[in-house]
Parts: structure tokens; sequence; C-alpha cells
């Protein structure tokens, strides 16, 4: 199935309030979650949005898999635990799903526990330390 229509019936489906898993393509979000992973989505709700969540977002006509790491009243900023200088500026609209699972071979992983949303966290204030260990090494 051509990705655009795949895609295109995720949103469906998230707009219709159910869940839907999806494969992750892609090293953005390494370490945490890897290319061929699987991922639990649920619809998005303001009420769960905090830094450190996993959320799905619609971005330049693309979905964008990546985690909050700051917001305000109008806008929020993600970021994918790979990158170390790229952050990506969206609006509460894009927003579409949030991550709730993910599947590594047959195990699921819970990702509604609050303590993964403060690792990423940690991991993405690491970064400047990441970039010093790259040059390093």
């Amino acid at each position: 199935m051509p990705n655009k229509l795949l895609l295109a019936q995720v949103l469906d489906y998230i707009g219709q309030g159910k869940y839907v898993t999806i494969r992750v393509k892609g090293n953005s979000m390494r370490p945490f979650l890897r290319e061929g992973d699987s991922v639990l989505l649920k619809p998005f709700e303001l009420k769960e949005l905090c830094r450190g969540v996993i959320v799905l977002a619609k971005m330049d006509g693309q979905l964008l898999l990546h985690r909050v790491v700051e917001y305000n009243k109008t806008t929020i900023w993600l970021a994918g635990d790979h990158n170390l200088v790229v952050r990506e500026l969206v609006e509460y609209a894009d927003i579409v799903a949030t991550v709730v699972g993910l599947y590594r071979g047959e195990a699921m992983v819970k990702f509604n526990q609050r303590w993964r949303g403060y690792l990423g966290q940690v991991w993405y204030l690491a970064r400047p330390l990441r970039r010093l260990i790259k040059k390093l090494y």
C-alpha cells in the first residue's frame, strides 16, 4: 500500500477515536524507538500534553513521530531523540496522536508511564553533552 494512502487511513482511524499501530520508519527517535518497531497510537487529548510525551504530528504535509520538548499556549516544539540540534515547531491542531505503547518483537512496552517521559526529557537536555561525545568519537 502506498505510504500516502496508508497514512490517510491512519489519520481517518484516529479521527474516529480508534487506536492504531504503525511501524517506525527512520532513526530520528533512537535510542528509544528503532526502525522496524511498531508504536500504538491513541487520539491526542490536550489534558495529556506534557514534556517528554511522544506524539504523531502533521508537518509540511507529512507525519512526524517526535517528542514534545517545550510548549506554550499556542505552539509546541518537537525533537527527535537522535537529533542533536533540530527542533520542529507545530501548532496544537497539528498534533494527531500520542504514543501509548511500543512493540519490539513480541514484547509490548507501555509508554504512558510518567518516568518514561522524564527519561526522554533528560536525554533531550543532555544534547550538548551528546554533541561533545560525538565530536570526540
